[in-house]
């Protein structure tokens, strides 16, 4: 059975937060994917801030994963280049320079890692935070002014070419895990870098799934170095066991009230009606194997 488990901490300034926010997304992914637990059909990991407010979810039907994700939250030690690899992936989130002193920095993150969680069951209710602390300026430096020309834009288009009618639905989930676990392949090896948002399209015989990666054009990240880490990806990730635990997970997903795709948003984004009885018959180890087979995925620079 799915167990969601919520934390929230506060910090007084919300540029501060938001920087703690990706070093401990970062942490947990590196750590998760590293041991081949992978989004979705593993896990569902959510990291937000809200006015200085930090609040992290994990959902699992794993009791293994839930005492690994809270150890790794309780890690006593974080290192300067998480900080420092937080700060330029909030850069390219925003497209901005930033002229932060990540030495100072590194002290503020730090104390407020070591701060406690507090589980969302026994959270009480967040303290107002000033207009001062909701700006992108921090007593330790600023985030400068938007300078998109300083960015280099990467479309990443995941496809399933002649996919069968009557299988687009189940692509729409095959499609979906294989992107948000690339998008953590590159956190993990190439940093700094940020998923600046997804979209779907649908053709009549390919059902589409691009992304938007942007960099710091000094990074020098080419379409080439992207293109290679997502080919090597595909090729060593998709095995029998990635195939089996896809499977599982979507069959448990379309019998769980709260699915990821809701039936609207399964619909919309294949562009295709199928009823609950032949949604049940088309999850087969066999027709996923056919649809990951049939996966392309290209990087193109923008």
């Amino acid at each position: 059975m799915q167990k969601t488990i919520t934390y929230i901490k506060q910090s007084n300034n919300s540029a501060v937060a938001h920087v703690y926010e990706h070093v401990i997304a970062n942490h947990i992914t590196r750590q998760l994917l590293g041991h081949k637990n992978y989004q979705l059909i593993d896990y569902e990991l959510n990291a937000d801030t809200y006015d200085g407010i930090i609040v992290l979810r994990i959902t699992t039907d794993s009791a293994h994963l839930v005492n690994v994700f809270n150890k790794i939250i309780l890690t006593p030690y974080i290192p300067l280049t998480e900080i420092e690899i937080a700060v330029e992936q909030i850069q390219c989130e925003y497209e901005r320079s930033s002229d932060i002193d990540i030495t100072k920095l590194s002290d503020t993150v730090k104390s407020l890692h070591k701060s406690p969680w507090t589980k969302r069951e026994d959270f009480t209710i967040s303290q107002p935070v000033s207009d001062e602390a909701r700006t992108l300026t921090t007593q330790l430096g600023r985030f400068r002014r938007r300078i998109p020309q300083s960015f280099d834009h990467f479309d990443v288009t995941y496809t399933i070419t002649d996919c069968p009618f009557e299988l687009k639905t189940l692509g729409v989930y095959c499609l979906q895990i294989i992107g948000l676990n690339f998008i953590d392949k590159i956190y993990i090896d190439f940093k700094y870098c940020y998923d600046a948002g997804d979209q779907w399209a649908e053709y009549q015989s390919l059902a589409g799934y691009p992304h938007i990666i942007t960099a710091r054009k000094a990074r020098n990240f080419s379409q080439k170095d992207f293109q290679k880490l997502l080919d090597k990806f595909l090729q060593t990730t998709i095995d029998d066991n990635f195939i089996t635990k896809t499977r599982s997970y979507i069959e448990k997903d379309l019998s769980n009230p709260f699915p990821y795709f809701n039936q609207k948003s399964l619909y919309a984004k294949s562009y295709h009606v199928i009823g609950d009885k032949d949604l049940k018959q088309m999850v087969s180890e066999e027709n996923v194997r056919l649809l990951f087979k049939k996966i392309t995925a290209t990087v193109v620079k923008l």
